[in-house]
């Protein structure tokens, strides 16, 4: 009786999972007909691939499938959707896609912002969030106030300005990281955080990039072999430069966030990986805000009146005879508006970070299959016209007139939200006050324009070409004798940090 028992089950199962093979398969989202092999690649317009995903989502509606090579990339170009799964159904959209550029160099492994969400991406998660809170930006206002300071007298002195400006992150991170005083770090420090990014983004070789649009090529024999060794010797490199700042650290005098870090490490985190969340901080902080201050120096430039709008709007609150500081900022509207306008036009990654469900999912009607490319399309959030009226016009006044406008999401959705938007905010904000308050800006007319493929993946700008002088005399002057009384030795501002924030 037992055996036909479960000779039944065994026909029923066998019979119920061929019916569950032989049904409908719901459709991925509309979206338009790829070519055979290639997929979308080739429809994008090379002279504008932004507008070309921009017209298939008004098109086929806010979510469009596209095939990219042998894989499927779902494109959210509504904030609906992206509410809908990356904040709401979290749980499941919080990972990132499998992709060679990233395995094949142990990106994924070593940097969380490419980490699969799972419990190494939480525990490094964890250990940092106590750092990253939105009370450690106003603790820090010392640090931040001397560093943008000095980069004015800086600027005074002659110089190119992007390095002048990528000192202010520099300085204020790796001062709060590792204790350094603000004024013993250099221009060198610059180009290493470049070097770094440069390497990370060597990860995206053509090679590799071929390698995830046609996977089946990735079991051709000693290819990933190949792959992993050349990028392990790279990313030796960069732990390795961080791993001697964090043994100096971890025996600096005073408290700094290795220290913080270091004793919140989990027990089965290894040095190399402790080193590289640190890398990470490093070079997130440098790299973002440099990207920011050169996009709004860039925009303003375009829009002079809006410029001197705003040094109308900062001389009115604040005068000649001293510097723009962290208590003026709230007074200073018209300011946050021309920042919020230009992250919202020019966002410095306009397809946002990609997500990948852990498991197929059907959402609207529509299956989205495992591991696809979830690319949250940030340039079509910012351009929406149900949203923003005129939406491709360059209006600061916009976010004065209507304070319920959704701010531009730059720092990502959901669990893999970046934390540290606060201290970008506060740091853009100063240094821009500052900047407009005491120099003229010009453009110098020799701005390289974007690639366009360039333009798709990371708004980057340069700002080689702009010419600046100081306001008068009595800027230069007041800038002087603030940069000359200012103290740049981080120690005590540190501890009163610390103490602060009750963190020891």
């Amino acid at each position: 009786m037992t055996v036909l028992l479960l000779l039944l089950l065994a026909i029923i199962s066998f019979a119920a999972s061929r019916w569950w093979c032989f049904l409908p398969r719901r459709p991925l989202p509309p979206g338009p007909k790829p070519l055979p092999i290639f997929g979308n690649i080739l429809q994008l317009r090379r002279e504008d691939p932004l507008g070309t995903l921009s017209a298939w989502t008004k098109t086929f509606g806010p979510i469009v499938s596209l095939k990219v090579g042998a894989r499927t990339a779902i494109l959210l170009g509504a904030r609906t959707s992206v509410r809908d799964l990356l904040e709401r159904r979290a749980a499941l959209y919080s990972s990132r896609p499998r992709l060679i550029a990233l395995g094949g160099s142990g990106l994924d492994e070593l940097l969380s912002v490419f980490m699969p969400y799972g419990d190494r991406w939480q525990a490094g998660h964890r250990m940092r969030l106590p750092l990253l809170n939105a009370q450690v930006p106003k603790a820090s206002v010392t640090l931040l106030d001397a560093s943008t300071t000095l980069c004015m007298h800086e600027i005074i002195q002659g110089g190119d300005i992007q390095d002048h400006l990528s000192m202010v992150p520099v300085r204020l991170f790796f001062s709060l990281l590792y204790g350094a005083d603000l004024d013993s770090m250099t221009v060198d420090l610059i180009r290493e955080q470049r070097a770094r990014f440069e390497r990370v983004i060597r990860s995206f070789s053509p090679l590799n990039v071929f390698l995830d649009l046609f996977p089946v090529f990735q079991s051709v024999p000693g290819i990933m072999w190949v792959l992993r060794q050349k990028s392990a010797a790279m990313m030796d490199e960069s732990a390795r430069e961080t791993r001697e700042r964090v043994e100096a650290a971890l025996q600096h005098p005073f408290w700094n966030f290795a220290q913080a870090l270091h004793a919140r490490q989990p027990t089965h985190m290894a040095q190399k990986d402790f080193s590289f969340y640190l890398m990470e901080l490093e070079m997130a902080s440098s790299i973002t805000l440099t990207f920011t201050l050169c996009n709004v120096v860039k925009i303003m430039l375009a829009h002079p009146e809006e410029m001197h709008q705003v040094q109308t709007e900062i001389d009115g609150r604040i005068g000649s005879s001293r510097l723009p500081t962290s208590t003026d900022l709230p007074h200073l509207p018209y300011l946050h508006a021309v920042i919020k306008e230009c992250a919202r036009l020019h966002p410095m990654l306009p397809l946002g970070f990609l997500h990948a469900p852990t498991e197929d999912d059907v959402y609207c009607g529509f299956r989205i299959p495992r591991d696809a490319l979830i690319i949250p399309f940030q340039y079509a959030l910012n351009t929406d016209g149900t949203i923003y009226h005129d939406p491709m016009r360059f209006q600061p006044r916009r976010w004065i007139e209507n304070s319920s406008l959704p701010a531009p999401a730059g720092f990502g959705f959901g669990k893999r939200l970046c934390p540290g938007q606060p201290f970008v905010s506060d740091s853009v904000a100063l240094t821009v006050a500052k900047l407009l308050w005491g120099f003229t800006l010009q453009d110098g007319g020799d701005a390289k324009p974007l690639l366009p493929f360039n333009a798709l993946l990371m708004q980057q700008e340069s700002l080689g070409h702009v010419r600046y002088a100081c306001r008068s005399l009595t800027h230069q002057l007041t800038i002087e004798r603030e940069a000359a009384k200012a103290s740049f030795k981080t120690g005590p501002a540190l501890e009163e940090i610390c103490a602060m924030l009750a963190l020891k």
